[in-house]
């Protein structure tokens, strides 16, 4: 369910009403059955790894079995999270009492007027994050935690308080951690230059690979400091330097 720069345990998510929460090959989590009004989701999983856990990152996706093709499970797709809580326990000390883990600095990559993503934190019940009117595509949000060590073993639940109403409830996510010293809402890269990537070099196109090279160069540097000089730099050939000072003239 969640997964960690090295090891991810998922265990199955949880709904307190009668959906059904399924996880799905890609480590998403699909809700099915009946729409409740309000609901509450507890994902518990247990994560390993060597570096300290800096960054959660939370998917909403869009799917065609969802109203509106989701995220949510709202007619329009639509999905408000009032509360966000994370908790971590060592695995190696299965008795000791879970200890809150704070998530701080929240980006969100949309934010429907009124319910910024910074509400999902704000311990108020009566607030929430939602995505209206950018429904029936993905959305992402990302919270930076501390004092996560993953090394031995670290039991995480999620719980996400879901009390809007009418069925504003989450159709899809997914939870993935992350131990970078710099966490990111989003890829630099856009799904566009991800597929020409993946194609293999001898089948690319000769435009696939002109683009290529074009945007490998607008961020090279030193390309771009090279030619800049190259610029600067008069022509050798007299003809040349006579058409420059006729053109003066």
């Amino acid at each position: 369910v969640v997964k960690a720069d090295s090891k991810a345990g998922p265990t199955p998510a949880a709904a307190n009403s009668s959906s059904k929460l399924e996880v799905q090959k890609d480590g998403s989590i699909l809700a099915s059955g009946p729409i409740e009004a309000v609901d509450t989701y507890t994902v518990v999983t247990d994560v390993t790894s060597e570096k300290p856990i800096t960054g959660v990152r939370l998917e909403l996706l869009s799917d065609p079995s969802l109203p509106s093709k989701g995220p949510g499970r709202a007619p329009n797709g639509n999905v408000v999270i009032n509360e966000i809580r994370v908790n971590q326990q060592p695995i190696e000390k299965s008795n000791a009492k879970p200890k809150p883990v704070k998530l701080t600095k929240p980006q969100a990559t949309f934010q429907q007027t009124g319910f910024p993503i910074a509400n999902a934190l704000d311990n108020n019940p009566a607030t929430g994050w939602a995505i209206s009117p950018q429904l029936g595509i993905d959305h992402a949000a990302i919270f930076q935690v501390a004092d996560v060590n993953a090394a031995k073993g670290v039991k995480l639940t999620f719980v996400f308080d879901q009390r809007f109403g009418s069925g504003h409830t989450m159709g899809k996510f997914r939870l993935s951690v992350t131990t970078d010293a710099n966490p990111r809402l989003q890829s630099p890269v856009s799904p566009e230059l991800a597929k020409m990537l993946e194609i293999p070099v001898p089948e690319r196109t000769d435009a696939q690979k002109a683009d290529l090279r074009r945007r490998f160069l607008a961020q090279d540097k030193e390309y771009q400091r090279l030619q800049a000089d190259a610029a600067k730099v008069p022509p050798t050939d007299p003809r040349v330097l006579g058409a420059q000072d006729l053109t003066w003239a």
